[in-house]
């Protein structure tokens, strides 16, 4: 059975990004090659507590209610995506000067908008060139657009057919290095498939996490490639609440899956971004971005 109807009661829709605007100048520097060891000292463990919450400056009572986030690795320049009354979404790009200023007011990226009237749930890669969303027609299918220099504006989006099924295809989330991208596929129920990235294509398809008469949605990789956030709900629950998977290294498979607790309740909830060093989680919830914090 396709799920659309908990798409639209949810408002999960992540974010992504796209903009003649570019990116700024933190992504004009490379990122770092890799994530630091898991067991460095300056990283917050998978499984802390997260002790605090509140919500994103800039990013809270938008006259068009804020569904999901993309952040880049300096968590300074965002993606929104934008909800309105009637379940339509589109994607606006914002940036902030620091993590204690405000986000700028979001400005629309008009060449994805016009693709459907529900636009938003994206990556993009590190070096800011290309983004992958999804758009909605028949189903939600997942679309790839780029451009040659973070200066330019992307060019016009084309389906990525090794990624689209016959159901409903969204929330795409590519991991730090590019390798590897997850996202919701509803062949059936709603669940979290993989697939890895094969030159300018991705693979077979995999399962990555779910399970049968469950609807996980807004899949969220940790930069140490060492868990799984995404959102979780069922029949009886009516509503999406955040969960995690955690591994030991990466390449391994992900064990049980858990509560990620947090210092106030939501109708639904959806991760949409994860620091580096796991210390601040990102939440799309009742029409807000809220950040989560823990401490190392």
């Amino acid at each position: 059975m396709r799920r659309r109807d908990a798409w639209f009661g949810a408002l999960g829709l992540l974010a992504s990004c796209d903009s003649v605007f570019g990116f700024g100048p933190s992504v004009d520097a490379p990122p770092p090659a890799d994530a630091p060891p898991p067991d460095a000292p300056d990283h917050c463990e998978h499984g802390a507590p997260f002790t605090a919450i509140a919500s994103v400056l800039g990013l809270a009572d938008l006259t068009n209610k804020e569904v999901g986030l993309w952040l880049d690795r300096d968590e300074l320049t965002g993606i929104v995506t934008l909800g309105g009354p009637s379940a339509t979404s589109s994607l606006a790009t914002t940036r902030r000067a620091s993590m204690t200023e405000a986000f700028d007011p979001p400005i629309p990226m008009a060449n994805l908008n016009v693709l459907s009237n529900a636009v938003g749930g994206a990556s993009v890669t590190a070096d800011g060139l290309t983004i992958y969303f999804h758009t909605h027609g028949a189903n939600f299918d997942i679309m790839r657009a780029t451009r040659s220099t973070l200066t330019d504006p992307f060019a016009n989006p084309v389906p990525v057919a090794e990624l689209n099924g016959s159901g409903d295809d969204l929330d795409p989330r590519l991991t730090v290095d590019g390798t590897q991208i997850y996202w919701t596929s509803a062949d059936g129920d709603y669940g979290l498939v993989t697939a890895r990235a094969n030159g300018a294509q991705f693979g077979a398809t995999t399962i990555a996490y779910g399970r049968m008469n469950r609807y996980e949605r807004s899949p969220l990789p940790s930069a140490d490639d060492r868990a799984l956030y995404f959102a979780s709900s069922n029949q009886a629950l009516g509503f999406y609440e955040v969960r995690v998977v955690t591994r030991a290294t990466s390449g391994d498979a992900f064990g049980a899956e858990e509560l990620v607790r947090l210092p106030r309740t939501f109708n639904s909830a959806f991760p949409v971004g994860l620091s580096s060093d796991n210390c601040r989680l990102y939440i799309a919830g009742e029409g807000d971005v809220f950040m989560a914090t823990r401490q190392r």
